[in-house]
């Protein structure tokens, strides 16, 4: 018994770890209106971080390993209408676009003020 109880803490911890690194690598999205992102939420994003929201803060789109909405209910009008999470695949780009986002304030969309 005390051998399988080892062995299911080390993989508690190792699973942890695995989780905690995969969060490190996500930008939650925070502002846009629905359907904003049309069919490709990842395409989308890519494009935006290159050109539209963060223009020059890439030289090319970054690689994203996905993009999605949050499973929420719908916002009503006074609240902040909350996108999702994009999944960058480079952890030094995800913190990229976090630099320019601090540094740029006032990031819109579509006239929609987006925050990351």
């Amino acid at each position: 018994m005390p051998l399988l109880a080892g062995v299911n803490k080390a993989l508690k911890a190792k699973v942890n770890d695995l989780e905690n690194r995969s969060r490190r690598q996500n930008i939650r999205v925070v502002g846009m209106a629905e359907g904003m992102e049309g069919p490709s939420p990842t395409e989308y994003f890519a494009k935006m971080f290159r050109k539209g929201v963060l223009e020059g803060g890439f030289t090319s789109a970054p690689e994203l390993d996905q993009a999605h909405r949050t499973l929420d209910k719908a916002p009503s009008n006074e609240q902040l209408r909350t996108f999702g999470f994009v999944k960058f695949h480079s952890f030094l780009e995800k913190e990229q676009v976090l630099r320019w986002a601090k540094e740029h304030c006032d990031c819109k969309r579509e006239g929609h003020a987006i925050r990351l």
